[in-house]
């Protein structure tokens, strides 16, 4: 049988969320375990994380832990893994919200590009 209740399909980043905030939301996340890690300052480590961030998203980790005089793959493989598990402080941009709101009799479905495992 087939409903008649029409399906909304939403994509998550950029849409409902901002990406940036779920990317800044990460690095706070990274920031405090890499210091409890390494004994660095986590403050300071969030301010190279952002920068490198704000120079190019490639590489972000490795540039900004060497810029710490923190080098080590190992630690930048889990700091990858606490990236895509945190639980992240995000907010619904505020028009995705009213329209959830208005439609919240509809099914609905979440598209994204993210990570699948997370």
């Amino acid at each position: 049988m087939t409903s008649s209740r029409p399906i909304l399909v939403f994509d998550l980043d950029d849409t409902l969320y901002n990406e940036l905030s779920y990317v800044r939301s990460g690095l706070r996340a990274v920031a405090a375990f890499a210091a409890a890690e390494t004994g660095a300052d986590e403050a300071a480590l969030l301010g190279l994380l952002e920068a490198a961030l704000d120079e190019d998203r490639s590489g972000v980790f490795d540039r900004a832990f060497a810029r710490a005089g923190v080098r080590s793959s190992r630690l930048v493989r889990r700091c990858v893994g606490v990236y895509r598990t945190h639980t992240p402080t995000l907010s619904l941009h505020p028009a995705a919200e009213r329209c959830l709101d208005r439609f919240s009799d509809h099914r609905t479905f979440l598209v994204t590009d993210g990570n699948t495992t997370a």
